[in-house]
């Protein structure tokens, strides 16, 4: 039985994934005879931006996981070690976090931290010292937050949370 599930999900998840494969060196129109060439591959492959998306993702990947391991791990350590106050909810809230959908949390980042609507930027330059908004959720170090802040530190967590017995 566990045979058959196992196969069901592989035509499932890899027949999709070799189709794309397979299409993308395919050049003709829909209705026309298939030609295949690399003519699809050289294109991406020589637009400048796929480099700095590549790195982007590089170094967001690698300040994300620098940060939020250690942070992960003290919190983990923190609440099954000690007898913090309100360990429960804190752990209940990690467990919320690392179930909500990515967008939506992202969305609401967005409605906080936009550099010129942003509700947490609005309240701030209402105040006399303060000309604009401080935070930028767009610039590099605020979509670090945004991961930070919703998921990446609770994945980090429940997984090196210590099994309760």
């Amino acid at each position: 039985m566990p045979w058959i599930v196992l196969v069901l999900v592989a035509s499932l998840v890899l027949l999709p994934v070799l189709l794309v494969i397979i299409n993308s060196f395919q050049t003709g129109r829909p209705g026309q005879p298939s030609a295949y060439t690399l003519d699809a591959w050289r294109a991406a492959l020589s637009d400048p931006g796929l480099l700095a998306a590549f790195w982007n993702t590089i170094t967001l990947t690698a300040a994300c996981q620098v940060i939020a391991l250690p942070v992960a791990i003290l919190l983990a350590w923190v609440l099954a070690r000690t007898d913090v106050p309100g360990a429960q909810w804190l752990e209940f809230l990690f467990w919320i976090a690392f179930f909500l959908p990515a967008l939506p949390v992202t969305l609401g980042w967005i409605l906080l931290l936009d550099p010129q609507y942003g509700l947490v930027n609005q309240a701030l330059s209402a105040l006399p010292f303060v000309g604009q908004g401080p935070f930028n959720i767009y610039s590099f170090w605020g979509i670090v937050w945004a991961h930070l802040a919703s998921t990446t530190i609770a994945a980090r967590w429940a997984h090196t949370m210590p099994q309760k017995e």
